[in-house]
C-alpha cells in the first residue's frame, strides 16, 4: 500500500499509516473494527460526550488541541482535566461504552502509552490484564486498520475530519462547500457506493494535508510522536511471530507428479545429448586455425562451458526453479551475448586476444592475492601451497605472467552487458532474461524477498519478513525448457560464428 504523502511546509514527506499512524488511532479503530458503518457515527458521538465534559474551558490544553481520538490527543489532556472527565463518564454511565474493557486489556499492555489514563478506572477496579485477552483483541482490530484505504482506516480518518470541522478549522470555497455538504452529512449510512468511493477519496486526500499541517505545527514537520516506535517494536517482546498456516508447495512429488518429471526428464535429457553432440560434430569439423587459434578457442569454450554446466543441471530436478536455476539461465543469456558480439568483430581482430588476456589477467591477480596470503603465514597448508603451485602453472601455460597485464574494467570490451546486447540486436533477451537472472545470481533484495523470506502472519509485528523455512520451492520444466532453448540458438549462433573455417569433408582433427 502507497504511503500518504504530507505536505510539510514546503516538503512532502511519505507517512505510512500502518507504521506511523495507525497506532495513534488504536482507541478510535477499536471502535470502527466490525467494519458497520454505524460504528462512525457512535465514534463521533463518544468524542461529543467527552468535548462536552471538558467544556469550552481548556486551561492547560495545547494551543490548538482539539479532540481527534488520537491516543497522544488523550494524553494531551492536562492532569487536573483527566479525572474529571473520568469522572463524568462514569457518573452518566458511559464509561464502560466509550473504554470497553477489552481495550483496556491491549492498551495495559504498554505501560508508557499515551492515553493510558483513560483506562485506570478499570485498573483501579482490580481489572488484571491478561496477555492472551489483549493479543486476541489487538490481532483483530489491527487486522482490520491494516491498509490505510480500507472503511476502518478511512472511517478513522474521517472522524479527524469531522472534529476539525466542526470546530471551524476547515473551510472550503462556496463551490465546493455546496457539492460535498449534502454527501458529506449522508456519509457513510446513507450514501451510494459511488458517493462513498468519492467521499472517501476526499477525506484521505484532506487527512493528509491535515497531517502536514499537524505536523509542521506540532512539531516542526518532523513528527510528534514516538508511540508508533513504542508500540510496533514492544510487540516484538509482547507477542510471537506467526507462520503461514499452509507451508509452500514441496517438491514431495506424488506418483503421477514424479512420473511427469520423469517423463520431462528423460526428454530434456535426450534433447540437451543431441544437442551437445551436434555442438561437438560442428566443433571437430571446424578448422581452428593453429597458427592463431584464440578466435575458435573462445568461441568453442563459450559454448563447450555452457553445455557441460546444462549437461549436469539437468540431473538434478530439484534445481529446476528459477531460484536455482537462474545462474544457468543467466549464463547461457550471457554467452549468446557474447558470441554475436564476438562473432561481428572480424577474423583477424585482436578481440579473441583480448578475452583471453582479460580472463587470465584475473587469474593472475588471483594467483598473487593467494601468494600475499601464504607469505603471510607461518606454517601454510600445504594443500594451499599445492593450489599456489597450479594456479602459478595455469596463469604461465601460454604467456609469462610478467608480460600480462591485469584489467580490472567490468569485461574484456570495457563496456557493460546491455550495452554489448544492444548492439547486437538482444536487447530484449537482455531485459526479460540476463537481467532478472542476475538479480538472483547477485542476491539482489527482490530476490532475497522473494525466495528466502517471507510476511510474519501476526499483524501486531506490522507483516515484517521472517526466514522461510522451507528451502525447497514447486518445481518444473519452464526454467529448463527455456535454458535449453537459449543453448539451442547458442549452438545455432556457434555454428555461424565459425561457418568459414568449417571442414565439411575429409578428416577431423579429433578422433
Amino acid at each position: 500500500m502507497p504511503p500518504l504523502l504530507a505536505a510539510v511546509g514546503d516538503k512532502l514527506r511519505a507517512v505510512s499509516w500502518d507504521r506511523e499512524q495507525y497506532p495513534d488511532f488504536l482507541w478510535s479503530c477499536w471502535h470502527l473494527a466490525n467494519g458497520d458503518p454505524h460504528d462512525l457515527v457512535k465514534l463521533v458521538k463518544y468524542m461529543d460526550r467527552i468535548e462536552e465534559i471538558i467544556g469550552p474551558d481548556r486551561a492547560g490544553f495545547p494551543e490548538h488541541w482539539i479532540l481527534t481520538g488520537r491516543l497522544s490527543n488523550f494524553e494531551a489532556v492536562p492532569e487536573a482535566t483527566r479525572a474529571r472527565v473520568l469522572g463524568e463518564m462514569r457518573s452518566r454511565d458511559i464509561y464502560d461504552t466509550i473504554v470497553p474493557e477489552d481495550f483496556a486489556q491491549a492498551l495495559g499492555m504498554y505501560p508508557s502509552a499515551p492515553g493510558r489514563w483513560l483506562i485506570q478506572p478499570w485498573l483501579d477496579a482490580g481489572m488484571r490484564i491478561d496477555p492472551e485477552s489483549a493479543r486476541r483483541g489487538l490481532e483483530e482490530v489491527t487486522a482490520a486498520a491494516m491498509g490505510g484505504r480500507n472503511p476502518v482506516a478511512t472511517r478513522a480518518k474521517a472522524s479527524v475530519f469531522r472534529q476539525y470541522v466542526h470546530a471551524g478549522r476547515i473551510s472550503m470555497p462556496s463551490e465546493l462547500r455546496d457539492e460535498w455538504r449534502d454527501v458529506i452529512v449522508r456519509y457513510p449510512m446513507e450514501t451510494t457506493s459511488e458517493e462513498t468511493s468519492k467521499v472517501e477519496t476526499f477525506i484521505r486526500a484532506s487527512f493528509g494535508a491535515m497531517e502536514g499541517a499537524r505536523e509542521e505545527r506540532e512539531a516542526g514537520g518532523e513528527g510528534s510522536s514516538a508511540w508508533p516506535q513504542t508500540f510496533w517494536r514492544s510487540n516484538w517482546s509482547l507477542f510471537p511471530c506467526r507462520r503461514h498456516e499452509a507451508p509452500r508447495a514441496q517438491p514431495i512429488l506424488s506418483d503421477d507428479d514424479r512420473a511427469a518429471v520423469e517423463s520431462a526428464y528423460r526428454e530434456m535429457k535426450a534433447d540437451i545429448k543431441a544437442l551437445h553432440e551436434r555442438f561437438l560434430q560442428l566443433a571437430d569439423t571446424t578448422d581452428p586455425d593453429i597458427f592463431n587459434p584464440d578466435r575458435y578457442e573462445v568461441l568453442t569454450g563459450i559454448v563447450a562451458r555452457v553445455l557441460r554446466y546444462l549437461n549436469v543441471y539437468i540431473g538434478y530436478p530439484a534445481l529446476w526453479t528459477m531460484e536455482h536455476g537462474a545462474p544457468l539461465l543467466r549464463s547461457v543469456v550471457e554467452a549468446r551475448i557474447i558470441i554475436r558480439y564476438l562473432a561481428a568483430a572480424d577474423v583477424d581482430s585482436d578481440i579473441f586476444r583480448r578475452f583471453k588476456a582479460y580472463g587470465m589477467g584475473r587469474l593472475k591477480l588471483l594467483k598473487l592475492h593467494f601468494e600475499e596470503y601464504l607469505a603471510a603465514e607461518q606454517n601454510p597448508h600445504e594443500d594451499m601451497i599445492a593450489y599456489v603451485e597450479y594456479l602459478e602453472a595455469l596463469v604461465n601455460q601460454d604467456i609469462m605472467e610478467e608480460f600480462q597485464d591485469i584489467n580490472l574494467g567490468g569485461n574484456f570490451a570495457g563496456k557493460d552487458m546491455r550495452k554489448m546486447a544492444a548492439e547486437v540486436g538482444l536487447e530484449r533477451e537482455y531485459r526479460l532474461l540476463f537481467a532478472p537472472a542476475s538479480s538472483n545470481v547477485h542476491g539482489e533484495w527482490s530476490v532475497i524477498d522473494e525466495y528466502a523470506l517471507e510476511r510474519c502472519r501476526n499483524p501486531l509485528r506490522l507483516r515484517h519478513r521472517i526466514v522461510r523455512r522451507e528451502v525447497n520451492g514447486p518445481i518444473g520444466g519452464m526454467v529448463v525448457d527455456t535454458v535449453v532453448e537459449f543453448a539451442s540458438l547458442l549452438v545455432d549462433e556457434y555454428e555461424q560464428a565459425t561457418s568459414h573455417g568449417r571442414t565439411l569433408t575429409g578428416s577431423s582433427g579429433s578422433e
